[in-house]
């Protein structure tokens, strides 16, 4: 999901087929997430970045968030 107040992610390890349940890795009530990107690191590590928009009048500025997954799995 793009421009919402979560991001979930599934991910499937038979080309598509099927599909793990929605993990949600990142939240935040004071805005919207966007522009979600994954990378695979060749060390299996997984990075998750996003935009941050804050709601107007929030107080919150915007920002570039990332989070990183040592062990492949992901979580918030």
């Amino acid at each position: 999901c793009d421009f919402h107040r979560a991001i979930p992610v599934s991910t499937s390890h038979d080309e598509g087929k099927t599909w793990s349940p929605s993990v949600v890795v990142a939240a935040d009530p004071h805005g919207h997430l966007t522009n979600t990107e994954l990378l695979v690191l060749k060390n299996g590590d997984v990075l998750c970045f996003h935009n941050f928009r804050p709601r107007k009048g929030g107080g919150h500025p915007y920002s570039i968030r990332m989070s990183l997954s040592e062990d492949g799995t992901l979580q918030p």
